[in-house]
């Protein structure tokens, strides 16, 4: 089973570091909910996992490689107010990649399972194992995934070239996660996944990450979304440039730390009480 293993991890920016020594192990299956103050480098910790910023000391790895290539990362970003002239199309090529799949190549799959159909429908037998066969494959394909996400969240016939800065906060999402799920990855790092998202589209966020096998990043301040799917928090600490890992969900990290906090007030007032 894969996991993602990240051992003394550390970044800076100029004379400030985020995060330093950082090391923590997320198996597959486990949701690792990222939390801490704003600049706190959230964000960052997942750039630097995906290796779209460098680290500056420490390493990332998953375990074992898979697909020969080693695993997929996909990572849903916060955001894209630098973006907002480039089209769509540009900046989510797997979305659209797998919608234009689906158009010569998921007509020919959907004639041929028209076909095989209409044998089982005359009782032919023998077109079961090829129907069976072929129903799997689309559900396997890239533009099959794409296509059922784009199905599930209602969103609108986007052609690839309009801006996106014309997209509403919503639809930048819903498309930002077609393109993920297009991509099919291994592991996902997700930057708060549910901002802007109608009532189905939480819906169908839900459903997914219950379905991922992979490992999961998860940045929010959605502390539902945090009770529901993580397994363990990582608390970004800036005072202390550290990364400390608490298991459970968010409500197990939270009265954790109000347990730390009073023990540390009721020490000090023994202390002050001795002096």
């Amino acid at each position: 089973m894969l996991l993602l293993q990240v051992q003394s991890l550390t970044k800076r920016f100029g004379a400030r570091t985020l995060f330093e020594g950082a090391s923590f192990v997320v198996n597959a299956g486990e949701v690792a909910g990222v939390v801490g103050a704003n600049g706190s480098g959230k964000s960052t910790l997942l750039r630097v996992i995906a290796g779209a910023d460098p680290a500056d000391g420490g390493s990332v790895t998953m375990h074992p490689g898979v697909r020969h290539g080693g695993a997929r990362i996909g990572m849903l970003r916060q955001g894209y107010a630098h973006d907002a002239a480039r089209p769509v199309g540009e900046l989510f090529t797997h979305a659209f990649a797998g919608a234009a799949r689906r158009g010569s190549a998921g007509r020919d799959a959907e004639a041929r399972l028209e076909a095989l159909a209409a044998r089982l429908g005359r009782g032919d037998t023998s077109a079961e194992s090829a129907y069976a066969d072929a129903i799997d494959a689309m559900a396997a394909s890239d533009a099959g995934a794409a296509g059922e996400a784009w199905a599930a969240l209602q969103l609108r016939d986007v052609t690839p070239d309009e801006p996106v800065g014309q997209l509403s906060g919503g639809e930048q999402t819903k498309l930002a996660l077609i393109d993920l799920v297009a991509q099919r990855p291994d592991v996902l790092l997700l930057d708060e996944p549910t901002n802007n998202l109608d009532l189905d589209a939480l819906g169908w966020l839900d459903g997914y990450l219950d379905a991922f096998a992979g490992p999961v990043l998860l940045v929010s301040h959605d502390r539902a979304l945090l009770d529901d799917h993580a397994t363990s928090i990582l608390e970004l600490d800036a005072t202390r440039t550290r990364i400390e890992t608490f298991v459970g969900d968010y409500e197990d990290y939270a009265r954790e730390k109000a347990r730390r906090e009073a023990d540390l007030w009721h020490r000090f007032r023994v202390q002050q009480e001795r002096e």
